[in-house]
């Protein structure tokens, strides 16, 4: 169930994603995550295969203006 959710999202962020292609004529290179859930090793990866996209995330999550790692 838990999987199940968190595909969900990525793939809610994948429609989002779409959406932005069709209206600006433009795909993102990447994306950035933060916050808690980018604790998630695993889901962050699936994130990225569901995306199609690099996902980049700050040192600090909590702090999306520093570095990536």
């Amino acid at each position: 169930m838990v999987r199940a959710l968190l595909e969900g999202i990525g793939y809610t962020m994948r429609w989002k994603i779409d959406t932005y292609r069709q209206e600006t004529g433009t795909t993102p290179q990447s994306i950035r995550i933060v916050g808690g859930g980018t604790g998630g090793e695993n889901w962050m990866q699936a994130m990225a295969d569901i995306l199609g996209i690099p996902v980049e995330i700050p040192c600090h999550a909590r702090h999306a203006g520093l570095s990536v790692r």
